[in-house]
């Protein structure tokens, strides 16, 4: 809960702006192109009914990046309008966790700034220790620079404060265990969200790989 002195309506006090946030957080727990895009319309609301949710902005960036992430929009466009955002939030509170969050992930993926990155992700957690995404981020990370064993624990710890999400659950499962080990999470990831296409083109590429290709193919195929 943001601290009084940085309250604004859409923390709660104004019930449609808080349900409208949370609505589009929630799509983007479940990420394609048209849930990014129903997230953005979900936070636009948000943000007429109050303009000074910081919360609103950086989350509206992470639509965009999660849009790049699912190669649905053109990187250069949208991680501009992203970093516009966070920079919106930021603004209006500098202590937001979800906007330094987001702040790590565009270093990381369209920067290619790693030190960058880890100071937001670091930072992010610092003022939130219980954000997932933060862990899930700073994980993701330290997994793509070959620090296996720092992307491992931090990946335990976003799965421990989010269980049920299908996103943590089939990136994070395959930070966590070998190649062999990680249907597991992916089949968890699969009953969290029976549509979650990557955990789909990632098992697949799994059992095809093993030799089961009848099953591969049809997740593939799906």
């Amino acid at each position: 809960i943001a601290a009084a002195a940085r309250r604004s309506p859409c923390d709660g006090a104004d019930a449609d702006a808080y349900r409208a946030y949370l609505s589009g957080q929630y799509r983007l727990t479940r990420p394609s192109a048209a849930s990014a895009r129903q997230a953005l319309a979900d936070f636009r609301r948000a943000l007429d009914r109050d303009p000074t949710c910081a919360r609103a902005y950086a989350a509206m960036a992470n639509a965009y990046r999660t849009l790049v992430a699912t190669a649905d929009a053109d990187p250069g466009d949208d991680f501009a309008r992203a970093q516009a955002l966070v920079d919106r939030a930021l603004a209006l509170d500098p202590q937001l966790p979800e906007a330094h969050l987001v702040r790590g992930r565009i270093a990381f993926w369209h920067d290619w700034d790693w030190p960058a990155s880890e100071a937001s992700f670091r930072r992010a957690i610092e003022l939130n220790p219980s954000l997932a995404d933060a862990h899930f981020g700073y994980a993701h990370l330290l997994r793509n620079i070959g620090r296996a064993q720092e992307a491992r624990a931090q990946a335990r710890e976003a799965m421990a404060l989010d269980p049920m999400s299908p996103v943590i659950n089939a990136i994070g499962g395959w930070f966590i265990a070998p190649p062999g080990e990680a249907a597991g999470y992916l089949d968890r990831a699969l009953e969290l969200d029976p549509d979650y296409w990557l955990a789909l083109l990632m098992r697949g590429a799994m059992r095809a790989a093993s030799g089961d290709t009848d099953r591969g193919f049809a997740d593939l195929e799906r």
